[in-house]
């Protein structure tokens, strides 16, 4: 019989639901990452047993961890920073890979957006995307994957208005 897994992030870790395809019994693994916030939790469409993690913490900042087995172990995603102050804001997964979105930029400054995209969830390369910076601040707020593309929520603020772009993003 299938099993059905459920991801999710809270204010004090990650925790993995498992169940039957019945969904009768169900079996808790976490918490991940105690204490750290979890923003995104994805699972790869190609292999069952990878998970990726967006995780925060006052003290080592905002990190993606990535497990291949099913989330017993982790290790940390190794991104080239376009900038300072990182901050992760999208993480998804899609037919053609994974795509993942920071802001970065001076604190309390102009910030700018960047997307990263993998194949396969082990290399990450930074593609030039126009339009994510100049004319105000700029931050990706949600990512949404459909087959092998991926559309962006560009949240763009200026000291007169905020407004929201829809943009079409590099999947891996």
């Amino acid at each position: 019989m299938s099993r059905v897994r459920v991801l999710v992030g809270t204010r004090k870790g990650a925790f993995i639901l498992t169940a039957d395809g019945k969904r009768e019994r169900w079996e808790v693994s976490g918490p991940h990452f105690g204490g750290w916030e979890l923003y995104h939790l994805k699972g790869s469409p190609a292999d069952p047993n990878r998970i990726y993690a967006s995780q925060c913490s006052g003290w080592f900042g905002q990190q993606i961890q990535r497990s291949d087995d099913g989330g017993k172990t982790w290790q940390p995603v190794p991104f080239t920073a376009p900038g300072p102050d990182v901050s992760f804001t999208a993480l998804t997964a899609s037919g053609g890979g994974f795509t993942a979105a920071a802001q970065f930029g001076s604190s309390g400054g102009t910030t700018a957006a960047a997307v990263w995209t993998s194949a396969n969830g082990t290399s990450w390369t930074l593609p030039q995307v126009s339009g994510l910076a100049g004319g105000g601040s700029h931050a990706i707020t949600a990512l949404a994957a459909s087959g092998s593309a991926v559309t962006g929520i560009d949240s763009v603020q200026t000291q007169a208005s905020q407004q929201f772009v829809v943009r079409s993003l590099p999947s891996g």
